[in-house]
């Protein structure tokens, strides 16, 4: 998703295939699944993961959730491991991220599944922050439903588009601040934690490219602001759990068998 095959519209349409609606078990009989906030997919050194602000999770397990790669599959991913980075400013991030395996997808899931490949040759969104556009896309709350049928449970979302403008280092650590334009169209911004932010950098004489530059973590319609976490601090990371030890698949999945054992970084 990161190369240049491809129309500018059809790019963007892949790229927002990766934001997707986070969806959770409630335990509950008459209300067995809600809705809360946004998720975003991303490959990152042959590895999948979803990360989200920790805030739209809140306590649920991961066996609650329901992390789907695309609107064409069911079949949920598992969660190897969930971690609530920490930095030593602040303390406990904003964020969580799910270590995701995919193994049990059959070849069909795995091509329809989308996330955006970060590279790790991919150039800093900062050096041109205050030259670049800006625009995020996820799932505001007051625009999804979930209809609890006696059969069946059938839920609606719409996902929104919103560009921006550069405003400065936000009071948070490792974060940023846009100025967002036309927001009252959309009523609320609850339920955009969790959107992915991409900087837009056009020179003369070369394309336009998306650079990630981090993940939504708060916002409010009164303010037109929305705070974001740098996308060099979600690197980092990343970079910290690739350096832990991989830790073995729950029991309850041994044995399963997989038709297709290929790297997610396939994905994007």
């Amino acid at each position: 998703m990161n190369d240049s095959a491809g129309s500018p519209d059809g790019q963007l349409l892949a790229l927002r295939q990766a934001a997707r609606q986070l969806i959770f078990r409630t335990g509950i009989d008459c209300t067995p699944i809600a809705l809360s906030g946004t998720y975003f997919l991303l490959a990152y050194r042959d590895k999948l993961f979803a990360l989200t602000a920790r805030h739209v999770v809140g306590d649920a397990t991961p066996e609650q959730l329901l992390l789907l790669t695309s609107d064409k599959s069911l079949v949920p991913a598992r969660v190897l491991e969930q971690i609530n980075p920490s930095d030593e400013i602040s303390g406990a991030l904003d964020l969580v991220v799910y270590d995701l395996d995919i193994r049990h997808f059959n070849r069909k899931h795995r091509r329809n599944s989308r996330a955006y490949n970060l590279l790790v040759t991919e150039p800093s969104w900062l050096p041109t922050r205050h030259e670049s556009s800006y625009f995020l896309f996820g799932y505001p709350l007051t625009h999804a439903k979930v209809d609890y049928g006696a059969r069946t449970t059938q839920t609606h979302s719409q996902q929104w588009f919103l560009e921006g403008r550069y405003k400065g280092p936000s009071e948070i650590s490792n974060c940023h601040m846009l100025n967002l334009c036309d927001t009252q169209t959309i009523g609320d911004l609850n339920g955009l934690s969790g959107s992915p932010v991409f900087a837009s950098f056009h020179a003369i004489g070369m394309g336009t490219q998306p650079i990630f530059a981090g993940i939504v973590l708060r916002g409010t319609v009164m303010s037109g602001l929305v705070h974001f976490l740098d996308a060099g601090a979600v690197r980092a990371v990343l970079e910290q759990i690739l350096l832990r030890p991989r830790k073995p698949l729950p029991k309850r999945w041994s044995g399963v068998k997989t038709r297709d054992r290929r790297s997610p970084s396939q994905h994007g």
